[in-house]
């Protein structure tokens, strides 16, 4: 048994991360490893852990589905930038319906939020819209939330998931 802990706990090269992919790799036990320190309270641990978990193989991260409220708690509560980037990043890639309505507005929130890196407002408004898509009131809420954005000063990256999102939204109706 190889102690994930130790060896995450220090600073990963990309060759480090893609060693410990390939370790975790189609083995449940060691994945459940892995997840249990996406959520220790040592943030480098868990950033480590939660990068790892962002280059797993589409199968690999599904054994995650189950613990998709950890993510979004966690989400929610996290106060380090980086490590709530990686929960939502894990939360997008998650095949999982999400039905949580303070989740929603956690994320109509820090759409908007100016003080979020970009990468967490976007990750927000696709997840808000993921929640969104077979209610058309929450539908009609987060189009009005994203008209509050100003498109000209978004960044091009948050620009584009603004108005891809804003087109998926129309054509709804």
């Amino acid at each position: 048994m190889i102690d994930y802990q130790e060896r995450l706990s220090g600073l990963l090269h990309i060759n480090d991360i893609l060693e410990t992919v390939q370790m975790v790799a189609g083995k449940k036990s060691e994945l459940l490893q892995l997840l249990e320190l996406c959520f220790v309270e040592d943030t480098r641990l868990a950033g480590n852990a939660l990068w790892v978990g962002m280059h797993l193989s589409s199968a690999d991260i599904q054994c995650f589905t189950p613990y998709a409220d950890r993510f979004i708690d966690g989400s929610m509560s996290e106060t380090t930038v980086t490590c709530r980037r990686l929960r939502l990043a894990m939360l997008e890639r998650l095949d999982v319906v999400i039905e949580r309505a303070d989740f929603f507005d956690f994320c109509l929130q820090h759409s908007l939020l100016l003080s979020e890196p970009y990468g967490i407002r976007s990750l927000c408004i696709k997840l808000a819209y993921r929640i969104a898509q077979p209610y058309p009131e929450l539908c009609r809420e987060l189009l009005l939330t994203l008209q509050l954005m100003h498109p000209s000063e978004l960044s091009p990256g948050l620009r584009n998931t603004y108005e891809k999102t804003l087109s998926q939204l129309k054509n709804m109706r």
